[in-house]
């Protein structure tokens, strides 16, 4: 498992080998993570589902939620859904993690289409 720069796993959290958990990225207490979990997003549950962008860091790191788009042709030409960002801090931090994943992502995209 590969944890990245400001993530946040809740107690109790049970990763899958080869996992990658993207920068200021949060898990919730006792989530099961069987796919890549991207930067800045809150994920919780058996398995680890999407369930929004974390803001928590946002003002620190003066970055906001519509600094993020959705990708619609997904990551890496596969079908899922995948954000991308104009802000400098946030694109660095995406490619480094694009860098780092081996596993498949986990889809953002009924979150970043306002659905939850």
């Amino acid at each position: 498992t590969h944890i990245m720069r400001g993530a946040n796993l809740g107690i109790g959290t049970i990763t899958h080998q080869f996992t990658t958990i993207g920068s200021h990225a949060m898990t919730g207490m006792g989530s099961v993570v069987t796919r890549d979990i991207p930067p800045f997003v809150l994920v919780k549950g058996n398995p680890a589902r999407f369930s929004r962008l974390n803001t928590h860091v946002f003002k620190e790191l003066n970055l906001s939620p519509e600094d993020f788009i959705l990708n619609p042709s997904g990551f890496q030409g596969t079908s899922e859904g995948y954000y991308e960002s104009s802000h400098p801090y946030a694109r660095d931090r995406l490619m480094e993690f694009n860098k780092h994943s081996r596993r498949k992502k986990l889809s953002v995209t009924s979150i970043l289409n306002g659905k939850n």
